[in-house]
């Protein structure tokens, strides 16, 4: 599906030839996807909004993805027995209620 209307808001999905999302417009609000084709499971590492401004970046290493910057906060991220990624915030919560 590229294009669904709902709540009154219109949502629109462009993917390029390998079936990975490059962009999404939700409204008026565009946001373009940059992909890392070389890595193991081709991950998006840039987010960007419709004037070419940053709204994220993604670090990876290994297998998964090791930190989020959005604007000024960088959220940090473990990997799972599984190889998911679990946010710092809660590893922090699962460490206070260890203790």
């Amino acid at each position: 599906m590229t294009n669904v209307t709902a709540t009154g808001v219109n949502a629109t999905y462009v993917y390029n030839a390998d079936g990975k999302r490059v962009k999404q417009t939700l409204g008026s609000t565009v946001t373009n996807y940059l992909w890392d084709e070389t890595s193991a499971y081709g991950h998006v590492v840039h987010e960007y909004n419709g004037t070419g401004g940053a709204l994220a970046s993604y670090v990876l290493g290994g297998t998964g993805l090791i930190s989020q910057t959005r604007g000024t906060a960088t959220n940090y991220f473990l990997q799972d027995g599984r190889g998911r990624a679990i946010p710092s915030i809660l590893i922090c919560l699962m460490q206070s209620e260890s203790l």
